[in-house]
């Protein structure tokens, strides 16, 4: 479902060839495979995490075209969908955030006319984001506002503990290259803890010789870097490009950077599964930046085959002088 949804988004910022590419990217990754298929509450969160950002672009559009009647609708979707994503992990609150305080920024710099109107819609959607959240999480109906800090206290405590028993990042430095290996060459973690591979070891083996194992689109340090360039042209393309609706262009590309930015800083150890979220984006930016360079070089082919010869300037000013 969630490949659904990023073929909708890759088509609203570079047309149907970036949605496949996007979309055959995603389907492809072997992290996004490998803990999708797990009983965990990974694949929620993609899933709806991805649909809050579709909901949240529809909006901006429809916002911009003064269409109110689908602008309410869209609300509604980006309150549950966030709502969704929230409850089906946490960790989803940092791109929930990126969502509404792009279309809110967008509402002030762009649609100042709309504004009014346009802030009630997002308090609207945020209304619908906490009714399904506390629908779903019965431990906090007892004392909603009491579980917020307690909530933090304990996430905080479950990385320290992680951190302190399996190793975390040392420096800046050692996060940078840890994010770099799971953003852009993709190796798939089947476990996280040394010697499971002994317990499960026969498992990961018939898994990577079955075709449905995914394919790491970086794959090795050259893979990993030409992927990062790919991602960096994206977003530089997303910024530039008149072509695109402007909404999905700031919303998705608002998003995108919060979630890298997100997770180089706050991740402190290297366990695939809190990479999760970058790939979406990684591959919505990549196929942008594929299209994008393919179209370039298309154009200074069609220019350059288009273009005179200098010869034949020449020859035709002496034959003319020759031949008066």
């Amino acid at each position: 479902l969630g490949a659904v949804v990023i073929f909708a988004l890759g088509r609203w910022i570079s047309g149907t060839p970036a949605a496949v590419m996007a979309t055959v990217y995603y389907t492809l990754n072997p992290a996004l495979l490998l803990n999708g298929r797990r009983a965990m509450m990974e694949g929620g969160l993609i899933l709806f995490s991805l649909l809050a950002l579709y909901a949240g672009v529809w909006w901006l559009r429809a916002v911009t075209k003064g269409d109110r009647r689908a602008s309410i609708a869209a609300a509604a979707l980006l309150g549950i969908s966030a709502g969704l994503a929230l409850a089906a992990k946490h960790s989803a609150i940092f791109g929930v955030m990126a969502i509404f305080a792009g279309c809110g920024v967008w509402l002030v710099i762009r649609e100042r006319t709309r504004l009014m109107a346009g802030l009630s819609h997002l308090i609207g959607a945020g209304v619908g984001l906490m009714i399904v959240f506390y629908a779903l999480n019965p431990a906090w109906w007892g004392d909603p506002l009491g579980r917020i800090p307690e909530v933090l206290t304990r996430r905080s405590d479950l990385l320290a503990g992680q951190t302190a028993a399996f190793g975390g990042y040392s420096d800046a430095g050692a996060a940078l290259d840890g994010f770099f290996r799971q953003a852009f060459i993709v190796p798939p973690q089947y476990f996280e803890v040394s010697g499971w591979d002994a317990w499960i070891g026969d498992e990961i083996a018939a898994y990577e010789a079955s075709p449905w194992a995914g394919i790491s689109i970086g794959g090795t340090l050259i893979g990993g870097i030409a992927m990062l360039a790919l991602t960096a042209a994206g977003f530089i393309a997303l910024v530039r490009s008149r072509s695109a609706p402007a909404a999905a262009r700031w919303l998705i590309g608002f998003w995108s950077a919060a979630i890298l930015i997100s997770t180089l800083a706050l991740t402190p150890l290297e366990w695939q599964r809190y990479y999760l979220l970058v790939y979406p984006a990684i591959g919505l930016l990549a196929s942008a930046g594929v299209y994008t360079i393919g179209s370039a070089l298309r154009s200074r082919s069609r220019y350059r085959s288009h273009k005179p010869h200098p010869e034949a300037g020449h020859g035709e000013e002496t034959l003319s002088k020759n031949h008066p």
